[in-house]
């Protein structure tokens, strides 16, 4: 391994330590601010823009809980269908690095059907050379890095200035047929590069078992760019190291939305409600307009009564989330009750802001 190599492994392990170090620092500290209440003004913010959507949309006998325990699956589902992108990528990316090492055991040649696939590396057959006058009219030059199909062929196929994929020494090689000769009953091959002058040692008088098959037309410099990108080292760690970074990403998020989803579950479930006791459900039923204390406009169900005489302020920034089945009972938002309670008034206390 050269030392260009080791740079880049640590430079892209470096990479991958900061981004999880970002991610876990992040997501933790957002994580704390939801559990210790902190962020409570914007899940607070939250619940209210959740709760204008309830009263437009709200169904026959489904509450404010309801409504939002399906709003948080809904949540859930597409946390479920970002994570299941991630893994995908994940056995994505195992699938490559597998078929890289599988490429490498395999003289970097592929197969699919009778068909074999292979990236040429080298520039012996992208430009013509001025000295091989034979390639008059023989445009068919491929360029470096290339991905091209071999078909299979028999030895009555063979044809005069056709490219052929061959085995040279350990090498599979991809020239053109520029002579067939005959001895004795024994046909020999021999193959040179468009851009060459002329042929090596090794690629002269080739018996056809040398021969893997004939070049059918079929080539793409953009995916032979990429098999040669992900055959490399940098390649196979650039992989590995986006994955790691994605299930990382993913691990934390996950994490602080749950926390989020905990304080949210807190505030509208249990601590920003307040339950009223009233008589006459008729008078209350009529739909209202509302200002709260910053003067935004909320359109509500609901009505609102005094609550000064047992510690609360003026229910003038108040929004009625449901009425139960009995009609005795209504529950409100309120910005400041922290606690759950159970406030009993009279019937003249009852006014519509």
């Amino acid at each position: 391994m050269d030392v260009g190599m080791v740079v880049a492994i640590c430079v892209l392990a470096l990479f991958t330590f900061v981004y999880l170090t970002v991610f876990f620092l992040v997501f933790s500290l957002e994580k704390k601010s939801y559990l210790s209440g902190n962020e409570d003004g914007e899940v607070r913010e939250e619940i209210h823009k959740d709760y204008k959507k309830y009263l437009r949309k709200k169904k026959e006998n489904e509450d404010f809980v309801s409504y939002s325990l399906k709003k948080n699956r809904s949540k859930k589902q597409r946390g479920i269908v970002y994570s299941g992108i991630v893994w995908i990528f994940c056995i994505f990316c195992a699938g490559v690095i597998a078929f890289s090492a599988h490429l490498k055991s395999n003289n970097d040649q592929f197969y699919f059907g009778d068909t074999t696939f292979l990236v040429v590396q080298t520039g012996s057959m992208s430009s013509k050379n001025d000295r091989n006058d034979y390639l008059v009219g023989y445009d068919n030059q491929i360029q470096t890095n290339s991905l091209i199909g071999i078909e299979t062929i028999t030895e009555e196929d063979m044809k005069l200035y056709d490219i052929y994929a061959f085995k040279m020494d350990d090498s599979v090689i991809v020239h053109r047929l520029i002579g067939i000769e005959t001895d004795n009953g024994v046909t020999t091959y021999t193959f040179r590069g468009d851009a060459n002058t002329g042929s090596l040692s090794g690629e002269m008088n080739l018996p056809f078992s040398d021969i893997i098959g004939r070049y059918n037309g079929f080539k793409s410099q953009i995916l032979g760019n990429a098999f040669v990108y992900l055959q490399s080292g940098i390649g196979v760690i650039s992989l590995a190291c986006a994955a790691i970074i994605l299930l990382g990403y993913d691990a934390f998020r996950g994490g602080s939305l749950n926390s989020y989803e905990a304080r949210y579950n807190y505030l509208s479930y249990n601590a920003y409600k307040i339950y009223l006791d009233y008589e006459n459900y008729t008078y209350l039923k009529k739909q209202v307009r509302c200002h709260n204390k910053n003067n935004e406009l909320s359109i509500y169900s609901k009505v609102i009564t005094l609550l000064e005489k047992n510690g609360y302020p003026e229910m003038s920034h108040g929004v009625v989330v449901s009425i139960s089945d009995n009609k005795n009972k209504v529950e409100v938002l309120l910005n400041e009750v922290e606690t759950p309670t159970v406030v009993e008034y009279k019937s003249d206390e009852i006014y519509v802001c």
